[in-house]
């Protein structure tokens, strides 16, 4: 009874932490899409769960009438008290009910903090700059073109760099530099993706088929890899290097392929009626 106490009592403290993490991934396409340790997994949740538990106890014993038992916390996780008087219902007083409702909150807390924290780390693309925050997946990046976007505001933003040199070393008029920062704000901020197009080599019974059509949605598995990818407005050629063979237009809406048909993978990216093959 005991270690189903102190069991029961470890999963209520860590949920707020488990809440957390699972707010703060990206991926909209699995469940898990980090590609990470055991170890790793039991730090992102057990990290933020002390960092909530210890503003929370600061806040329970510094500004409202509850004492938190310690020793009780700890002797019910060990199993064993020393001298045999483990009290579940003194952790929290004046009642458990009043730790349910501290664990309740931190959970809101959690989920609050973890969706702020998504935005915020890919609004700045803090995922991408730093390994510490990557909590996005590597096709999620490459499919939603956000990697494509960070690299484009990364080339602009050195090109701008070089605008603020050449206007402080005087060989830049105040009036061109002010023009040129007004477009590179636009086109910074924008950056538009009208769509992505994608081409897929399959692999089917008897040869092997390329398939174009535009992205409509992804999904992925363990591992880092594709489960399935959804294209529409598709065509299709066999492919064979000594053909010249056009495309056939597909009489479909969407085409759905499996991960494990396709072979190599092009990935372009439309936007301001400019094309970029990136992959």
């Amino acid at each position: 009874m005991n270690l189903a106490l102190g069991g029961l009592l470890i999963f209520l403290l860590v949920i707020p932490g488990a809440v957390f993490r699972l707010f703060i991934i990206k991926s909209e396409s699995f469940e898990n899409p980090l590609d990470t340790s055991r170890l790793a997994e039991i730090s992102f949740v057990l990290i933020p769960s002390l960092i909530l538990h210890y503003f929370g106890y600061e806040i329970l014993t510094n500004y409202l009438d509850y004492n938190v038992r310690l020793d009780q916390i700890y002797y019910l996780i060990v199993g064993d008290s020393g001298n045999g008087k483990l009290d579940f219902n003194g952790v929290i007083t004046p009642s458990f009910l009043k730790f349910l409702q501290y664990i309740g909150i931190l959970i809101l807390i959690a989920s609050c903090l973890g969706y702020i924290s998504k935005k915020l780390i890919l609004l700045f693309y803090f995922d991408l700059k730093y390994k510490v925050f990557a909590i996005s997946n590597e096709w999620d990046n490459l499919l939603s073109s956000r990697e494509f976007i960070f690299e484009q505001k990364r080339e602009m933003w050195k090109d701008y760099k070089q605008y603020i040199e050449r206007y402080f070393s005087g060989k830049m008029s105040f009036k061109r530099f002010i023009a040129y920062s007004r477009l590179y704000r636009h086109y910074y901020r924008n950056l538009p993706i009208d769509l992505i197009q994608v081409d897929l080599l399959i692999r089917t019974s008897n040869s092997e088929v390329l398939y174009q059509g535009t992205l409509k949605k992804y999904f992925l598995s363990k591992g880092n890899k594709i489960d399935k990818i959804y294209l529409e407005r598709n065509f299709k050629k066999e492919h064979c290097i000594n053909t010249t063979k056009s495309f056939e237009n597909i009489d479909s809406d969407i085409l759905v392929f499996k991960g494990d048909e396709i072979i190599n993978i092009s990935v372009t990216y439309l936007y301001a009626d400019v094309q970029n093959n990136v992959a």
